[in-house]
């Protein structure tokens, strides 16, 4: 699996609920200066994120599409790609498109940066 291949899995695995109660993986996945915007637009440091998702109530991991990845930097990877929840048909159906950057100099991709930004027209 190559560079983006491990992104992608480790983007993917940030989704499931299982690992975002997890401190310890978190700890492994967000690199010591994460920030992320989130949809409402409020800033989460990485500690911040941590304790939110601790907290979390257990949920089915949304569908994901529309992947891309750019190189930005030799060890940074911007990856964009869109969330849906719920069918189109179901009232509570949503759409967001999400922003990362991957820091990839330890060898082991950590998230440096997160942005969701919901897409006009779902149910958000």
């Amino acid at each position: 699996m190559g560079t983006h291949g491990q992104i992608r899995a480790s983007e993917l695995e940030l989704l499931a609920s299982s690992t975002r109660r997890d401190g310890a993986r978190l700890r492994r996945l967000l690199h010591p200066e994460f920030l992320e915007i989130g949809r409402s637009g409020r800033r989460w440091t990485r500690e911040e994120m941590i304790a939110s998702l601790g907290e979390e109530e257990q949920r089915p991991a949304p569908e994901t599409d529309e992947w891309e990845f750019s190189d930005l930097a030799p060890h940074l990877v911007l990856v964009t790609y869109r969330i849906q929840t719920g069918t189109t048909e179901d009232p509570g159906h949503r759409q967001s498109r999400h922003t990362s950057v991957w820091d990839t100099s330890s060898g082991q991709p950590r998230l440096r940066f997160h942005q969701g930004t919901p897409v006009l027209g779902s149910s958000e």
